[in-house]
């Protein structure tokens, strides 16, 4: 979670700026899906907000940013 966590900081300050642009709307659905949950560290992780709910595009977009 320590590796992928600045990464995904990163990518939240992203979408909020709406610098992130993906008129794919699966992606969409799978942003409005994600939750970050906050270890006792302060790191983030990438949750799926309910059972059924995919974040797939999420975590590659953010490993991607990362690389």
């Amino acid at each position: 979670m320590k590796q992928i966590s600045g990464p995904t900081k990163q990518y939240e300050r992203l979408v909020i700026e709406d610098k992130i642009i993906d008129g794919n709307p699966v992606m969409t659905w799978m942003v409005t899906n994600a939750t970050v949950k906050l270890d006792v560290n302060g790191n983030y992780k990438i949750l799926k907000d309910t059972k059924g709910a995919k974040v797939d595009g999420v975590v590659t977009s953010i490993m991607a940013t990362d690389r």
